[in-house]
């Protein structure tokens, strides 16, 4: 027999990676050109994508864009700390190919926005702060 406390937890648990979901989709599909985020922690875990998922693979996209996110926030405040430029507010990188920002939320999370190249970098921007602030009080 399930502990009464223990189902609430549960409970709780689903709903939260549900409202996460809801706010990143919503996100998402306001901002035309944008492919989908990638919440992460600091450690390079997934927490929530909205990235179609590709079965193709041994290691999900999710999973590996989680872990390059972590690893460019860590890369790019050791660089800043090196030349006294911190913080780090956030990380832009763009190509012929598409547009991706990451930064972080909190201290253990952080957000990743993969975007087609044609879509401004301003409304990239406006969806991650969009999603940051809707965030903020479930993370």
């Amino acid at each position: 027999m399930e502990n009464p406390s223990g189902e609430v937890a549960t409970m709780q648990a689903n709903s939260i990676d549900e409202q996460i979901e809801r706010i990143l989709e919503k996100v998402q599909n306001d901002t035309s050109g944008l492919l989908g985020f990638v919440l992460f922690t600091m450690d390079g875990f997934p927490v929530k994508s909205t990235l179609p998922h590709s079965s193709s693979n041994e290691i999900s996209e999710h999973e590996l864009f989680s872990a390059i996110g972590a690893g460019l926030i860590s890369l790019a405040e050791k660089t800043l700390k090196q030349i006294n430029m911190m913080p780090l507010d956030k990380l832009t990188i763009e190509s012929n190919n598409g547009n991706i920002i990451v930064e972080r939320i909190t201290d253990s999370v952080g957000i990743m926005a993969l975007a087609l190249p044609t879509t401004p970098l301003g409304m990239i921007r406006i969806a991650v702060q969009n999603a940051k602030k809707a965030l903020k009080g479930l993370l």
